[in-house]
């Protein structure tokens, strides 16, 4: 009886991550398809009329507040800490100096995804993504021979 519980909150778990993983694909093909855009109105934007310009200049305003939305942030940290036993929570509450930003970063780490997709994630670069690694292995103080992937992934 207990055998069959254990498996039957491990395939409910696999169904949980699933889900988790599947929003943050959401989320990231949303936001890669956001700077396209914005990509595309700022090279438009010296050769547009006066009216055109002011036009584009909204458009990137509105296109820059939808790539910084906090709820969608919001949802997925909730994810996160719905599948894994309140992970997030449990990180600031030992890390009192981890920012939002190292936040998104440990998140991505312990969903196992490698520095070129959390580059593309946050759009950044990957050199950015290893200064952020090393900083935010200072705040957690690990030692050197701890591997920041797997002490997050066991946190």
């Amino acid at each position: 009886m207990l055998e069959l519980e254990h498996k039957k909150l491990g395939t409910e778990l696999d169904t949980r991550e699933k889900e988790l993983a599947k929003i943050n694909m959401q989320y990231a093909q949303q936001n890669a398809k956001l700077f396209a855009i914005r990509d595309q109105v700022l090279d438009i934007m010296p050769n547009a009329s006066r009216e055109n310009y002011k036009k584009l200049i909204q458009l990137r305003k509105s296109i820059e507040n939808d790539l910084n939305n906090s709820e969608s942030w919001k949802q997925f940290e909730t994810s996160i800490n719905i599948t894994n036993d309140n992970f997030l929570q449990r990180i600031t509450e030992k890390y009192k100096d981890i920012t939002h930003n190292d936040l998104k970063l440990i998140a991505y780490i312990r969903m196992n995804l490698d520095n070129k997709e959390i580059a593309d994630l946050l759009n950044i670069t990957l050199r950015s993504v290893e200064s952020s690694r090393y900083r935010l292995r200072k705040k957690m103080e690990l030692d050197k021979n701890m591997n920041l992937n797997d002490y997050i992934i066991r946190f």
